[in-house]
Parts: C-alpha cells; sequence; structure tokens
C-alpha cells in the first residue's frame, strides 16, 4: 500500500472518536475505494482531492450513520473511562493507607526494640 494513502488512513482514523467495527468496516471500504481508483498518486493533496479531507470523511460517516447507536456508544465509552478513573483511584488510595499502616508498625517494632535494648541493658 502506498504510503500517501496510509496517512490518508490513518488521520480519518484519528479523528472517530469511537473507532468500533462499523468504524473500522467504513475505514475499510474507503481504503479499498482509494486503492481501486487510485494507484498513482503523488500527493496527499490529489487524495483530498478526489475523496476529501479527513474531515470530510468523517463528517460524511457521521451525517449517514444512526446518532442513537453512536450516542449509547459513547455514553458506554464515558462510563467505562469514569470506572476506570474511579477504580484506579481506590486502588491508590489503598495503596497508601497500606504503606501508612507499614510504617506505622515499622516505627513500632524500632521503638519496641528500643526499649528492649534500654531494658536489657539495665538489667
Amino acid at each position: 500500500m502506498n504510503q500517501i494513502v496510509k496517512q490518508y488512513i490513518s488521520n480519518v482514523k484519528t479523528l472517530f472518536p469511537i473507532l468500533g467495527k462499523d468504524e473500522r468496516n467504513y475505514i475499510k471500504g474507503l481504503q479499498d475505494n482509494i486503492l481501486d481508483c487510485c494507484n498513482d498518486l503523488s500527493s496527499l493533496e490529489e487524495l483530498y482531492i478526489q475523496f476529501g479531507s479527513p474531515e470530510e470523511v468523517v463528517n460524511l460517516y457521521y451525517i449517514n450513520a444512526d446518532m442513537e447507536h453512536i450516542n449509547v456508544r459513547l455514553q458506554r465509552k464515558s462510563f467505562f473511562k469514569h470506572c476506570t478513573i474511579l477504580i484506579a483511584i481506590i486502588l491508590i488510595i489503598t495503596l497508601l493507607l497500606h504503606a501508612i499502616y507499614a510504617y506505622q508498625e515499622y516505627k513500632a517494632d524500632i521503638i519496641q526494640q528500643n526499649v528492649d535494648i534500654e531494658h536489657a541493658v539495665y538489667e
């Protein structure tokens, strides 16, 4: 595959907020159309003239897409993102509390050792 086509497809992929099965199929179809139509491209601008800019391609996809389905997928992505952040915060807090507890135990052991040494010296 031509490097120009790879760059164009990469630019299109980066503009999709969610890259699910439908979007991958759309991009695959676009890639097949480009490869069938234009084998002798010399610049990215030629590709933009024939197929439109990556922004136009993504906008065309969303104009023809089922918005209800896309909204559900965006909400699901947002939900998973928030859940992941929450789990990470809980994990960090748990590890921090464990570290504090372990440090307090360490300090108590050191104090106990000093008391034992002082007690042994005085006996």
